[in-house]
């Protein structure tokens, strides 16, 4: 884990992803906040992370006219305590009754899909400390966020302690 600059892993990740995304015809666009405070986090992880939800996105586009296929990469800082990201498509979209599921190991929505992408996103975030959820957007689509803790170091706060799995909990062990 290292203090990261959330905007400029995006950036990283949108230039691997690039080549992928003008074969399919994907247009990806960043709208991120300026002068975002670092998050402590492990950057392969997160890279990892990005790029699932990003390909994800341009799979869930293939039905779409190519002039149409559109990918947006979002991040903002939310209150003092979290930063947020967003990676929204414009594609099929994901039945109502299928949302509670998708972070579930082995559960698809993709014909063909082993269903364990958006499971590993889930425990990649969950070991940063932070969340994941899926929203419908409003016309298609649908937008992944994720909220990832602000360092209380860089944010100059005192880190919560006690909690599951923090190493300062007075009974935590090591195997």
């Amino acid at each position: 884990m290292q203090l990261l600059d959330l905007n400029k892993l995006i950036e990283e990740v949108v230039m691997l992803a690039g080549g992928d995304a003008a074969r399919r015809h994907v247009q990806i666009n960043t709208e991120l906040a300026p002068q975002l405070p670092e998050v402590r986090g492990d950057p392969v992880h997160l890279q990892h992370l990005l790029l699932n939800l990003i390909f994800n996105g341009m799979d869930a586009m293939r039905s779409v006219p190519e002039g149409e296929r559109v990918l947006v990469v979002q991040t903002q800082k939310r209150g003092d305590h979290e930063l947020l990201v967003a990676v929204k498509d414009v594609g099929h979209g994901i039945p109502a009754a299928m949302i509670p599921r998708v972070f579930e190991s082995f559960f698809s929505t993709k014909e063909g899909g082993v269903g364990l992408g958006l499971s590993i996103a889930r425990t990649i975030v969950e070991a940063h400390r932070g969340r994941i959820w899926v929203e419908k957007n409003l016309h298609r689509g649908v937008t992944f966020r994720f909220a990832l803790p602000l360092d209380p170091q860089a944010t100059h706060e005192t880190p919560p302690r006690g909690e599951e799995g923090d190493l300062d909990t007075p009974n935590h062990q090591f195997s």
